[in-house]
């Protein structure tokens, strides 16, 4: 195989796409490697790592381990659980019971700066108070008559020829 091979070898086994026959022959080929590409050298230094810690032994009984790690149920886990539970539905219940009872009345009109909250109240107060418009516009323009004398000055001071 040529070096190229192996490097297309080696970028298969960095994907995990490569045999355990491909990893064999890279791992061969990488073992008795002599050049100076940062690769194979990486590769190299990879493999033999993994090969030395591969044998080595670890001195801890498994029965020790259960022993010591067993857990033991504590009461405050499902306490805190159910106080924060309580907690979440007392927020919700007062939640709902302020947003019930809270309704805003509906003004419909302001009659010497109270508020009226019945509708037929406030339309007849509204009545009232367009009746009494209306009833200063019944009287007529007679009042007006005297508007016509305020444009005498101006007809005064005016040059005729």
């Amino acid at each position: 195989m040529e070096l190229f091979e192996y490097k297309n070898l080696l970028e298969k086994y960095y994907e995990g796409n490569s045999t355990t026959h491909e990893e064999e022959l890279l791992k061969e080929f990488v073992k008795g490697y002599r050049g100076n590409d940062e690769e194979f050298l990486m590769a190299k230094h990879m493999f033999n790592a993994m090969k030395t810690e591969s044998k080595e032994t670890v001195a801890i009984e498994f029965d020790s381990i259960v022993k010591n790690e067993t857990p033991i149920l504590k009461i405050r886990k499902p306490i805190r659980y159910l106080l924060s539970g309580l907690a979440a539905s007392l927020l919700v219940g007062i939640m709902l019971t302020v947003l019930l009872k809270t309704s805003e009345k509906v003004v419909y009109a302001y009659v010497d700066g109270q508020p009226i909250y019945d509708e037929q109240v406030a339309i007849e107060q509204s009545k009232k108070a367009l009746l009494n418009i209306s009833s200063q516009f019944n009287k007529g323009t007679k009042g007006l008559s005297y508007v016509n004398k305020m444009n005498k000055p101006v007809e005064l001071l005016t040059v005729k020829k």
